[in-house]
């Protein structure tokens, strides 16, 4: 499926470099494709739209220090854009991923590609976060992936946000 929207020259599937020798999971989904019959297509005549739920999602090594050891994803392309949401185990760890490409003509933009969770002392530990000498209580966190400046060779921007609005902070001397 991937390699056929990549085939299709959609923006955000160019960008995804996952092959089935990287990641498995259960792909479920209708694309529906009208155009007309003619010997010349103008693109913007194509019209593309599909659902698709991605389930059992699992990788088969580790993103980095992280292991997705189990997902479900919702994705949506439609003359609007394409969106992604869903949940994720990601070692041990329950998170949300988010993500929208919006399609105005010609042009494309992205939102960042973002995991969110809440972690609880427990899954600091978990995901090796050695914190609590300083930090009590649940954090919210988002981490978001934002794509640079294609003159740019240095790779995606990854952004790391916590909420330390109710955690309690401890600082000695």
């Amino acid at each position: 499926a991937i390699e056929a929207l990549k085939l299709m020259h959609f923006d955000g599937m160019r960008k995804v470099n996952l092959s089935s020798d990287f990641i498995d999971g259960k792909f479920d989904g209708v694309l529906n494709i009208s155009l007309p019959l003619s010997p010349e297509i103008d693109p913007e005549s194509l019209l593309v739209d599909g659902k698709a739920k991605i389930t059992d999602l699992k990788t088969k090594e580790k993103l980095g220090l992280l292991n997705l050891q189990a997902g479900s994803v919702d994705v949506i392309l439609d003359n609007k854009g394409l969106r992604a949401k869903g949940d994720l185990l990601l070692n041990g760890v329950a998170a949300k991923i988010d993500w929208n490409q919006s399609i105005s003509g010609n042009e494309t933009s992205s939102s960042p590609f973002e995991i969110t969770t809440i972690l609880s002392r427990s899954d600091r530990k978990q995901l090796g976060i050695d914190v609590d000498e300083y930090i009590q209580g649940d954090i919210p966190v988002a981490l978001r992936i934002l794509d640079k400046d294609k003159s740019d060779n240095s790779g995606p921007a990854i952004h790391i946000l916590a909420d330390l609005t109710m955690a309690d902070m401890t600082f000695d001397d």
